[in-house]
């Protein structure tokens, strides 16, 4: 009996990087981590796009909720407030499980960009959280579509790798 026959399976590359562009998505689950110093905490959340074009692919994000920098935490706290207004969660949360509770399967657009980080790798990031209130006020109803999945290179993004 054969366990996987590769003769069988089409070759595809569905890893290639979002392209910058607005992207409808849902919350799919979050978790609260210690950071690999051990000297804080982030919540990190993973979106799945509900646009067609690019329907199941993810993009993750970190929120530093408690961090050795000041710096670091207000600015990820900031983040997280705004990403969270987007979902409708304004009152105070009890715990990262409240907002685990709260936060799965909310609608929102993701405006994202791309940068190349210190290793010269691509990498997305999100530069804004779009509510389905402020999307419903945009003159068609919503953001523009996401960019249509463009032709990719064979390689994949670690931003991108879903494991």
């Amino acid at each position: 009996m054969v366990f996987v026959d590769f003769s069988k399976i089409e070759d595809t590359d569905d890893f290639g990087q979002l392209t910058p562009g607005t992207y409808k998505v849902i919350v799919e689950s979050s978790e609260y981590k210690a950071t690999k110093a051990g000297t804080g905490h982030y919540m990190g959340v993973t979106f799945a796009c509900q646009d067609p074009a690019v329907a199941g692919r993810k993009v993750w994000e970190n929120f530093n909720i408690q961090n050795a920098s000041e710096k670091a935490q207000k600015i990820g706290l900031g983040q997280f407030k705004r990403f969270c207004a987007a979902i409708g969660i304004t009152d105070a949360l009890k715990s990262a499980d409240d907002f685990n509770r709260q936060a799965q399967g909310k609608l929102l657009w993701l405006e994202l960009t791309t940068y190349k980080d210190d290793r010269d790798q691509t990498r997305t990031k999100v530069l804004k959280y779009i509510s389905k209130q402020e999307a419903a006020s945009l003159p068609n109803g919503t953001p523009p579509p996401a960019p249509q999945r463009p032709a990719t290179s064979g390689t994949a993004s670690l931003d991108e790798v879903p494991f």
